[in-house]
């Protein structure tokens, strides 16, 4: 079956199973991409750079390894870890709430397709998220 014309077809078997309450949807930041909001990797940069962090901090250091050698990198909560400590998490949260800001509107078309797609016979949505944005 096919929820969008050009989009991918789901497995009769896979739609049973979300019917069945089996399957949660995962959804990373690249579902907010299309409403203009950045990867995780591009929200650290943005925060190190909001933040004016001096080039010879840690988290600037990380940051360039994820950068360079994004297989072999150290993940990217430690860059978030690291920046707490040194700015404190109020400070940090206030920097994603800015750069995340959204205006109001309707819900983006991606997110609805994803609520709609993970609700199962009990009409609740199974989905995990990653995500900072409250799109």
């Amino acid at each position: 079956m096919r929820f969008v014309p050009g989009g991918p077809a789901i497995p009769d078997e896979l739609l049973e199973s979300r019917d069945s309450g089996k399957v949660v949807f995962f959804c990373g930041a690249g579902i907010s991409r299309p409403s203009g909001l950045p990867t995780f990797v591009e929200l650290a940069q943005q925060i190190i750079d909001h933040l004016g962090v001096p080039q010879d901090a840690s988290s600037r250091a990380l940051m360039s390894r994820i950068l360079q050698d994004p297989e072999f990198a150290p993940p990217l909560d430690q860059i978030f870890q690291r920046l707490r400590q040194d700015y404190g998490a109020a400070n940090i949260d206030e920097a994603v709430r800015e750069l995340l800001a959204v205006s109001d509107g309707p819900c983006p078309d991606e997110h609805s397709i994803v609520l709609r797609l993970s609700r199962g016979a009990s009409q609740q949505p199974q989905v995990v998220t990653t995500n900072f944005d409250l799109l």
